[in-house]
């Protein structure tokens, strides 16, 4: 019976695990279309009325699109970095917080902006998507 438990556990722990590896792959999937300004991918990778929040203005994906294809204009270029983050996963919902390095370059100068997000995502045909995600930016940290 102790045997049993042990391997139940085991089982759960793993599959946890895989369902936690491809909530992370789907937020990885979105950030990377966007530093791409593949602008399909971006859709792809989100549900069907997917909300932004970011510092206060709440975006739609078509907003998004919209913003990324200004910055493009601008022969911009992004990069992104995670770190520190937290995720649960109860299916068919997911959600993680995570601190980010947001690269910004355009033709004129580069930003660095850190952000602290929280992100929903739901369970999409097998699949994971970006539902919701709320980003607060921070004060750049000192020396």
């Amino acid at each position: 019976m102790k045997s049993a438990s042990i391997m139940l556990l085991a089982l759960s722990a793993t599959g946890c695990s895989a369902e936690s590896s491809h909530v992370r792959q789907a937020r990885d999937r979105f950030f990377s279309a966007v530093a791409r300004f593949d602008y399909s991918a971006v859709r792809a990778a989100v549900t069907s009325g997917c909300v932004l929040i970011e510092g206060g203005r709440i975006l739609s994906v078509d907003t998004l699109v919209g913003d990324m294809q200004r910055f493009e204009a601008d022969s911009g270029r992004m990069r992104y970095a995670f770190d520190d983050s937290i995720l649960r996963v109860e299916p068919p919902v997911a959600w993680m917080t995570y601190r980010v390095r947001r690269i910004l370059a355009r033709s004129h100068r580069v930003d660095t902006v850190h952000s602290v997000e929280s992100a929903v995502f739901r369970r999409d045909g097998g699949g994971w998507k970006l539902a919701l995600l709320h980003s607060t930016p921070q004060a750049a940290a000192g020396p």
